[in-house]
């Protein structure tokens, strides 16, 4: 995991769970409770360690790829299958795209996101039974399901229950008066399901907590969802490629256009084998391998980066396509199953999409948003655009051979971008479960991590601002105020006078002053651009004890400033 930036929170709030503190209370939190409640009971049960949550990150990856492995043999074959678990482990479950390392399966940034997509993937696989004799208990659980995603991250709970509703309808189409009757008591089951870790969450909330905080805490980020401000919203707009929507749109098109080309020849090139009258031969694997090489070798000149610009409209043509298949097939209780549940699964993807509707991406968030839209691609090149090519007496194995080499050139071009991602990070940081790679920074925060140490005593606490709660974690030092991080939005979320309230009335003994940059947020420095207030009380009353590299958050380079309490 990167050493700074987020991912230290996905550690420090479950072990401070796991010590007695409480969610809402006693620490300020902006998801739902399942993913850090859970890793608490991983902690209690296994030790407290960064191991730990690997290991159990690890049951997950396995958990979704035996679900995806499922799902997609049902949709598709099991040689699409097959190709999709591999694009699962390879791009997305153990992936280093970019500098900061949290954006995989294994150590994501947020655990609500892994979770809630595997969470929501085996609510759809529930749904699948509806049609079928005693379907109804099928759709409670995969009611449960979707109430367990509610108690993640909003979007994914979106994506899930439209997906979810698409699915249940489906089983309303069907010939027959008794249809439509059917299909609302399919949704009845499905919602009385959902209701039910909601209102067990709502109720374990309220015996250690206030009434309406157990409320709030059971919504988790849905109290945000309308509450945007201006660093979020900016940091958003972004994020979904808003802030410049004619120049994504412009590369969306050349990307798709680029799809098209290599695709387009390689579909013309299997139709035109129809009327040669000959059998494809040796001449798919000779093709495999002249596109596969042509690819890789000039893959530097390919802008990988945007490989999955392209998907939300491939997601909009393969729900159309679903659709139709849906609705042509609707006499058939088991093939409306089959396209019930693509249809379902391809909604799922698109909505997943919507946060980064012009600018989708393998990397960052991509490597959860964008994978369930990978999959269907990667099914489509391999099994629907060859069937397709087949009904029409063309020779699908060519457009296949293309395909595969296509498909083997992005996954080596990416497996070279991870390994340079992986060099970047030589150096030790931790000890023991504890220990990680993590590249020069590594090297500040084992200084800072000694210096804590000479300074620790029976009872003291840090604070760790404005981002890097791995410090607080490595250090086992509690953070007296609710407050873990200090970015833009988080202090305009919470506001700053409530934060400054909260120093005042329990003010930590060691303060650490992390370098971080938030130009994305559209404030970059704290106690420079934001924040100020809280700076100049922290610089009243603490003393500077020590300076590990440059002065941080002044624009100077990477440094970590320690203070004490005077």
């Amino acid at each position: 995991p990167d050493c700074t930036v987020d991912f230290g929170r996905e550690l420090y709030v479950p072990w401070q769970l796991s010590e007695g503190r409480r969610l809402y209370t006693d620490i300020a939190y902006h998801n739902g409770p399942l993913s850090p409640y859970l890793n608490a009971l991983w902690f209690a049960w296994f030790g407290v360690g960064l191991r730990t949550l690997v290991y159990a990150n690890l049951v997950v990856a396995t958990a979704t790829l035996v679900l995806l492995y499922l799902l997609l043999s049902r949709i598709a074959d099991r040689f699409a299958a097959t190709l999709g678990c591999l694009t699962f482990a390879t791009l997305f479950a153990f992936a280093q795209l970019t500098g900061i390392g949290n954006y995989n399966w294994i150590c994501p940034y947020s655990h609500e996101l892994t979770h809630g997509i595997f969470l929501s993937i085996l609510c759809l696989m529930c749904l699948n039974g509806l049609g079928r004799p005693h379907g109804r208990w099928r759709g409670l659980l995969g009611g449960v399901c979707l109430g367990l995603v509610f108690l993640t991250k909003f979007e994914v709970f979106l994506a899930v229950a439209g997906a979810s509703i698409v699915q249940t309808g489906s089983t309303c189409i069907a010939p027959g008066q008794r249809s439509w009757r059917r299909g609302l008591g399919n949704g009845a089951f499905v919602l009385a399901g959902a209701l039910v870790p909601v209102v067990v969450a709502f109720g374990l909330l309220a015996r250690i907590m206030p009434f309406e905080e157990a409320l709030a805490g059971t919504a988790g980020a849905w109290r945000q969802v309308f509450k945007a401000t201006n660093a979020s919203s900016l940091f958003f707009r972004e994020s979904m490629g808003l802030d410049q929507p004619v120049a994504r749109v412009m590369t969306m098109l050349k990307a798709t256009g680029a799809y098209g080309l290599l695709l387009g020849t390689a579909a013309g090139l299997a139709l035109a084998g129809r009327r040669a009258g000959r059998r494809p031969g040796y001449m798919a694997p000779i093709l495999f391998a002249a596109v596969a090489m042509g690819l890789i070798l000039f893959r530097k000149s390919i802008p990988w980066v945007h490989l999955a610009t392209p998907f939300p409209l491939i997601m909009v043509a393969a729900a159309a396509a679903s659709g139709w298949m849906l609705w042509q097939d609707r006499e058939d209780p088991m093939t409306a199953a089959t396209n019930g549940l693509r249809l379902g699964f391809v909604t799922f993807a698109g909505a997943l999409l919507l946060k980064m509707a012009l600018n989708a991406r393998l990397y960052q968030y991509g490597f959860a948003l964008a994978m369930p839209a990978a999959m269907i691609v990667v099914t489509g090149l391999v099994r629907c655009i060859p069937a397709a090519i087949r009904r029409r007496g063309g020779m699908a194995p060519l457009f296949t051979a293309v395909a595969l080499a296509a498909w083997t050139a992005a996954i080596v071009a990416h497996l070279i971008i991870m390994q340079s991602c992986l060099k970047a990070k030589p150096h030790v940081v931790g000890t023991g479960p504890d220990a990680f790679l993590a590249d020069p920074r590594g090297t500040y925060l084992t200084a800072a991590l000694d210096e804590i140490k000479n300074r620790t005593r029976p009872g003291q606490t840090l604070t760790v601002l404005p981002d890097g709660e791995m410090l607080a974690y490595l250090a086992r030092l509690p953070n007296p105020t609710p407050y873990g991080q200090f970015n833009p939005h988080q202090v305009q979320t919470y506001g700053e006078n409530q934060m400054l309230a909260a120093f005042r009335r329990t003010p930590p003994g060691l303060i650490a002053i992390v370098d971080a940059d938030f130009a994305g947020y559209g404030y970059r420095l704290f106690g420079r651009d934001y924040a100020r207030e809280l700076n100049a009380w922290i610089q009243e009353n603490y003393r500077q004890v020590a300076l590990i590299g440059q002065p941080p958050c002044q624009g100077r380079g990477f440094g970590i400033l320690l203070l004490e309490r005077l």
